[in-house]
């Protein structure tokens, strides 16, 4: 199969997941690049989502139902594994939970809590379609108080013609 997914692999927002809503994810993309990591806008804090930030491999949580989402899109049809480190190095603050959502009918394939340290973040090989989204959504638990997080993964694409594509977020 060819890698026929029109959209980016990678997008970068906020948002938030509950199962017993529809839909069950809201995502809302961050606008604003500063070189290093995506935000709301030019300032710091945001009037409206306050620290809310994402990096390639972490970010900060705004508050209440304003968790960062990196959202990973499939460009193929195939099996995932997703390895990775959930890590809030902090001592202060209440941790941070970390959940692997994809689109197909909002299965929730994980959920981690870091506090004041560190959590291994493992999915065994499920289905995807092209076009399908996986997405890594940390939120705050309670509180935004240094709320900072690291989430290195690592996503494997075994595609159904046997190609394999390793995507590390670093």
């Amino acid at each position: 199969t060819s890698l026929r997914n029109r959209q980016p692999m990678w997008q970068y927002g906020y948002g938030w997941h509950d199962q017993n809503a529809e839909p069950q994810t809201t995502f809302h993309r961050l606008e604003h690049w500063t070189g290093t990591q995506w935000q709301a806008g030019k300032k710091l804090p945001d009037a409206d989502l306050g620290y809310t930030l994402l990096r390639a491999a972490g970010g900060h949580p705004g508050s209440g139902r304003n968790a960062v989402i990196r959202r990973w899109t499939s460009p193929a049809d195939g099996v995932v594994t997703i390895t990775g480190v959930l890590s809030h190095p902090s001592e202060n603050g209440d941790g941070v939970r970390g959940r692997i959502v994809s689109s197909d009918a909002g299965r929730l394939h994980g959920e981690w809590v870091a506090y004041h340290g560190s959590a291994p973040t493992v999915v065994e090989g499920f289905q995807i379609s092209a076009g399908e989204t996986v997405d890594f959504i940390t939120d705050c638990r309670e509180g935004t108080n240094t709320d900072s997080y690291d989430w290195k993964t690592t996503i494997v694409l075994r595609q159904n013609d046997g190609i394999e594509h390793t995507m590390v977020s670093e």
